[in-house]
C-alpha cells in the first residue's frame, strides 16, 4: 500500500478542517491543529510533509508559526489558505518562502494537486552547522564534519527534544514521557540513552547543561 502524505491543517476553523479529512482522507493523513502550540506538539512527534495554514488564527497569525518553525528545525513546505489575502499578508508570506496560496472557498482538487507538488518539494536537510553538527531530518542522519554520529531512533529523539526547546529545561518526565508514553523505564535507561549521545556529539554534549533537581537545558 502507498505511503499517505502527512499533512498538518493548522486552522481555528475546526469545520474546515474536518471538511478536508471527509474529502480527502484517502490519500492523506490529517494532523489537526487549531492553535500554535498544539501544531508545535505535533511537529515534535510526527514527520510532517506539508503543511496547511490558516493566515488568521484568533489572537495568533501564521506569519508568527512559520517564525516558529525556523526555531524548530523543520522546515516542511507550506500551503496559506485564507477568506481574503491582502498584499500585505502575501508579503509576509513571501519573504518567509511559502509554496503558495488558495482563498477559501477552496477547490478541493486544486488543493489535493497543490499538496501533492509541495509534498514532492520538501527539503531533506536542515543545517544546524552553528552548533558543530548537521542533521537531515528524512534518513534521520546526524553528521559531524562530514562523519556519521551513528544515532540510535531513540538517541535521535532525544536530539530533537533539545532542539526543539533550545534555551529552555526539559524535564526527565517530558523526556520519558516523548520517548516512551506512560511505560515506565527505569533512570538508568535515560541516563544511558543521554551519556551516549554526549559521546557521540561532543558540540552538543559541551552546550547541555544539567538543571538540578529538574532536568537539562541546551544553551545553543
Amino acid at each position: 500500500m502507498k505511503n499517505k502524505i502527512n499533512v498538518l491543517a493548522l486552522d481555528d476553523d475546526s469545520r474546515f478542517i474536518e471538511n478536508l479529512i471527509f474529502a480527502l482522507s484517502d490519500e492523506f493523513q490529517f494532523f489537526a491543529a487549531n492553535n500554535i502550540a498544539t501544531a508545535e506538539k505535533i511537529l515534535q512527534s510526527e514527520t510532517i510533509d506539508v503543511i496547511i495554514l490558516d493566515y488568521d488564527l484568533g489572537s495568533e497569525s501564521g506569519h508568527a508559526f512559520i517564525d516558529l518553525l525556523r526555531t524548530l528545525f523543520v522546515d516542511p513546505p507550506i500551503i496559506v489558505v485564507s477568506g481574503v489575502i491582502t498584499l500585505e499578508m502575501s508579503i509576509g508570506f513571501l519573504k518567509r518562502r511559502v509554496h503558495g496560496f488558495l482563498e477559501k472557498p477552496i477547490s478541493l482538487p486544486r488543493l489535493k494537486e497543490a499538496l501533492k507538488n509541495a509534498a514532492q518539494m520538501k527539503p531533506n536537510k536542515v543545517s544546524t552547522a552553528s552548533f558543530g553538527f548537521d542533521i537531515d531530518f528524512t534518513v534521520r542522519r546526524v553528521t559531524i564534519e562530514g562523519s556519521d554520529a551513528n544515532l540510535t531512533p531513540t538517541e535521535f529523539e532525544i536530539l530533537k527534544i533539545f532542539l526543539s526547546r533550545r534555551g529552555r529545561t526539559v524535564t526527565r518526565q517530558d523526556l520519558s514521557e516523548h520517548l516512551w508514553g506512560q511505560n515506565t523505564v527505569s533512570r538508568h535507561t535515560l541516563d544511558t540513552h543521554l551519556l551516549n549521545l554526549r559521546k557521540k556529539i561532543p558540540p552538543f554534549a559541551k552546550k547541555l547543561v544539567s538543571v538540578y533537581g529538574t532536568g537539562y537545558c541546551y544553551e545553543a
